[in-house]
């Protein structure tokens, strides 16, 4: 268990200490660790408020992933009682300088990215290294993942007990920078972001059962935070009016959010289409419409230009009436705007490039050859596969959920014991089943080579992975789940497949033999990855970005049938499913 992989040398060469030393920088400067935050600002409070929300910050839930429910921050406003008006503000025409400079910023946006996902993972080697090597030979193995919860802990009280919010708080935040201009607040939160890197570092490294892309993902969004300091404000007064000014501030945010978001994806899995689907699909679903004050006094609407306010419901034609005291900006799709599906491509693809550079040209996931010589009449295997995994998605999502309610209904547990009990879960499991502790894809890639493993130990490993994600998850340790769900679906599949073995051989006495049937059955790997890519696409509602990720790990054309058929049918199902649990639960 200690072992590394092999494409990982007990030596750190010296373009790799180059690259962890520009990840301390970032992590450790004094500028974006210490940065002061005025009390009075609207950022502070929102963010220190988003565990517990008050009705004047937040209107309504929005259940953004199938883990845990995100609430859209609202700004404060004058006047609360204000009727709050639907307006349509379209995205405005820039000219060629300014987005020029956009996708110079989408570019360095990537480059940083890449340069930290590589300092992040050589960092997991390191602490992993000194853990496994040298630190287990004075603490029991089992004692190493609680090493891991006490450092989180330590790094949660160190910045107040607080460690930022995930995309859809991210989200939040962002808006309120565009609105407030607050330039220390937007260091602090930096800070704070590569606080909770860190944090997953030590998770990671010490093996609790998690996965790195998520907090890749939160680094990426973090460093886009940078290209929002970089942009002149000169290109900020677009139109003389400052409500349209403040929306336009608002979509450029959210944009350098999902080019980061894309470079974490592309430079953690080394898969840039990947990555940029991953902004397309999962990262636009996760924009939800703000509220934006308007300027005081109101504005009149005759006072603006025809392609500033092209509707105000209500209104007619002609009509001159004042904006209210605050306006509801709908997000429209991130590609709206010239230029901006260049730089999220942009980004992605540098990251991936960088990244590459770095750490070497492996995929994350191995597969050997393998052949689909039936694909019509595996077909509705594939189908069936994809629905066991949207039910495996759903019973992972409950239990993350019920950890977290768990954890936070044990009111004399103090904060800073949830991550180490949650440590503690990790490594006692793991003294009986170590494939699930966070080693990389191991045991995934051993079912990817062909190693066709019993049913009892693949489902055993199954349950093992989903408890121990679902406790970690809710305890407080910072990971993702993006390799977790990989984990399961692998699982899921391989499982899957044996049972269809043994079910056509020994019950309908069909022969899977190529030289003697016409039905020729696929091997563990395909069904190991397609169960992996439909797992992942129902947990997060992501069958394209899933499909891609797994067609870009496979280079195979072939596998595309099967996947998109069974993530299209897992995420149907974790719909479906889950819309009738949060149905029953709210009544």
């Amino acid at each position: 268990m200690a072992a590394l992989s092999s494409g990982t040398s007990s030596r750190i060469g010296g373009m790799h200490l180059l690259i962890l030393g520009v990840f301390l920088v970032l992590l450790l400067s004094p500028a974006t660790c210490f940065a002061p935050i005025s009390n009075g600002s609207l950022l502070k409070q929102t963010t220190r408020n988003f565990d517990k929300p008050s009705t004047e910050l937040y209107e309504k839930k929005a259940w953004t992933t199938s883990l845990f429910p995100v609430l859209p921050p609202i700004s404060r406003v004058a006047d609360q009682d204000a009727k709050v008006k639907n307006q349509v503000v379209p995205p405005l025409d820039r000219g060629f300088s300014q987005n020029a400079y956009k996708q110079v910023l989408a570019g360095g946006i990537g480059i940083l990215v890449g340069l930290c996902i590589a300092g992040f993972k050589i960092s997991i080697e390191i602490i992993r290294e000194f853990c496994y090597d040298d630190l287990v030979n004075y603490f029991p193995i089992f004692l190493i993942p609680v090493v891991g919860g006490i450092a989180v802990s330590l790094l949660e009280y160190i910045g107040g007990g607080y460690f930022p919010p995930g995309v859809g708080g991210v989200v939040g935040e962002i808006d309120l920078d565009a609105m407030n201009s607050n330039e220390k607040g937007k260091l602090r939160e930096l800070g704070d972001s590569f606080r909770k890197a860190w944090a997953a570092i030590f998770t990671l490294g010490t093996g609790c059962s998690l996965g790195p892309e998520g907090p890749g993902v939160e680094i990426g969004i973090a460093v886009s935070r940078l290209g929002s300091l970089a942009w002149p404000q000169q290109f900020d007064a677009v139109t003389d009016n400052e409500l349209v000014n403040t929306a336009a501030r608002v979509r450029r945010n959210r944009l350098f959010l999902a080019c980061g978001a894309a470079a974490g994806v592309s430079s953690g899995f080394n898969a840039p289409l990947s990555g940029t689907f991953f902004a397309l699909e999962v990262i636009q679903r996760n924009l939800p419409p703000t509220i934006i004050p308007s300027p005081a006094p109101p504005v009149p609407i005759a006072s603006l230009a025809d392609d500033e306010i092209v509707d105000v419901e209500g209104g007619g034609e002609g009509q001159v009436e004042d904006i209210p005291a605050s306006f509801e900006l709908l997000q429209d799709s991130l590609t709206a705007e010239t230029g901006s599906i260049t730089a999220i491509l942009t980004s992605s693809v540098l990251a991936a490039l960088i990244s590459r550079a770095l750490l070497g040209n492996e995929l994350a996931l191995g597969l050997l050859e393998y052949e689909i010589q039936t694909p019509l009449l595996e077909l509705p295997l594939y189908l069936i596969l994809g629905l066991a995994s949207g039910i495996t998605a759903v019973v992972f999502s409950q239990a993350a959920k019920l950890a977290k309610e768990t954890f936070d209904s044990i009111e004399v547990l103090p904060s800073p014991a949830k991550p180490v009990i949650g440590g503690l879960v990790c490594g006692v499991t793991g003294i009986y089943f170590p494939q699930i502790l966070f080693f990389g894809y191991e045991t995934l890639n051993g079912l990817l080579e062909n190693r066709t493993l019993p049913t009892d130990v693949v489902l055993s490993l199954l349950a093992a992975k989903l408890f121990t994600t679902a406790v970690s998850a809710g305890s407080g340790l910072v990971g993702g789940t993006l390799a977790p769900s990989l984990f399961m679906g692998g699982m899921v599949g391989a499982s899957f497949h044996n049972v269809v073995i043994g079910t056509l051989e020994d019950v309908f006495h069909v022969s899977t033999d190529p030289s003697l049937s016409f039905f020729v059955l696929a091997d563990v790997p395909a069904y190991a990855m397609v169960g992996a890519a439909s797992t992942l696409a129902a947990i997060f509602r992501a069958p394209l970005t899933a499909a891609l990720l797994a067609f870009e790990i496979t280079r195979d054309y072939d596998i595309l049938l099967p996947l998109i058929a069974s993530a299209a049918s897992s995420t149907l199902i974790c719909d479906l499913v889950e819309e009738r649990i949060e149905s029953a639960r709210f009544k």
